[in-house]
């Protein structure tokens, strides 16, 4: 007799899927996830490129600054057959003259008071272009008196994070304004033409007595000789520390002549060379001119075509320039990946 046997067909083997953890808020860690990667910052094509420039540049630095050097060198020494009088590059630290006792007593003073009016990236090329101003400064034998004024607010926060060093400078960088550091009382104008009268007389709201020229690509007025600057030995010649590509135009003019008893005066560059582009400069490049303009130190007899000649970037200008090494180009391309 035999036996049926019967197959029991498979039975479903459930499996238990495990279910999305949830937060607080009731959200899985899929939403989470979504969450983060929604907050990370996305790096544009633009960044990306240039990060990969400022790479490339630092990974060629050394090299560089071989070849510039051996440039340097054999241009000094072809100036020196020539006659050309040469400035020393670099000074020990027993050579160096603190500002105390330089026989040069004019004052240049770079108004940081326009933040406002700043990108945070123009702010980080301010504090740049400060360090180069001190530097030219500090290696000068007759140094001239140098302030920094109103560092404060944005401009105290980037000189804090990029130019560490500054509070042991030999100079004086100050928070307040150069109104108050030069005992200047400010008194408002009621226009241009009374600023203009009154700055012409000895002014009542000056008691420091003190010449003081307010510096702008924007005034119709022109300094005087590199002679009479040296002669009179002494003022205080202001350069407002603006970066803005030009978007603000007149601003500086617009607070010069809004105070009785300021004078206003621009470099007379279109006196003496043919530029290619705007007269507008870098801050470092007036501060520059202004150095060698006021402590003579290029040599006697030195004037302003000389001058305009060595600092301006060959670039800006129309006609070869005189008087060997350009300095404005060797700073521009030196810096000129790290401000992209």
């Amino acid at each position: 007799m035999s036996e049926d046997i019967c197959h029991k067909p498979p039975q479903p083997v459930s499996v238990e899927v495990p279910k999305e953890a949830t937060g607080e808020n009731g959200q899985t860690q899929k939403d989470n996830n979504k969450a983060v990667e929604q907050q990370q910052p996305k790096i544009s094509k633009n960044a990306l490129k240039r990060q990969a420039k400022l790479e490339k540049w630092n990974a060629t630095k050394a090299d560089r600054r071989k070849r510039e050097k051996a440039k340097r060198k054999a241009k000094r020494a072809q100036l020196r057959e020539a006659g050309v009088p040469v400035p020393q590059l670099k000074l020990r630290k027993d050579q160096l003259v603190r500002q105390a006792d330089s026989p040069c007593k004019v004052a240049l003073v770079i108004d940081c008071d326009f933040a406002e009016y700043m990108t945070e990236m123009e702010l980080k090329k301010l504090c740049k272009q400060i360090n180069r101003c001190y530097a030219v400064n500090k290696r000068s034998t007759k140094p001239v008196q140098l302030f920094f004024t109103s560092v404060t607010g944005e401009v105290r926060k980037m000189m804090d994070r990029y130019q560490t060093g500054y509070k042991s400078w030999d100079a004086v960088v100050t928070e307040r304004h150069w109104e108050e550091v030069f005992n200047f009382q400010a008194k408002a104008a009621n226009g241009p033409e009374e600023a203009k009268v009154e700055s012409k007389a000895e002014s009542t709201e000056n008691p420091s007595k003190r010449r003081i020229v307010y510096l702008t690509g924007d005034s119709p007025n022109s300094l005087e000789d590199c002679a009479a600057l040296q002669a009179a030995n002494e003022g205080v010649f202001i350069i407002g520390g603006l970066i803005d590509h030009n978007r603000h135009k007149g601003l500086t003019l617009e607070r010069a002549t809004t105070l009785v008893g300021l004078e206003h005066a621009r470099l007379p560059i279109g006196e003496y060379i043919s530029m290619k582009q705007h007269l507008i400069l870098a801050i470092p490049h007036v501060f520059e001119i202004m150095l060698y303009a006021a402590n003579g130190t290029l040599g006697d007899g030195v004037g302003w075509a000389e001058i305009f000649h060595r600092v301006i970037p060959q670039r800006k200008q129309a006609g070869p320039g005189v008087g060997g090494d350009n300095e404005g180009d060797k700073k521009e391309e030196e810096a000129k990946v790290e401000e992209d």
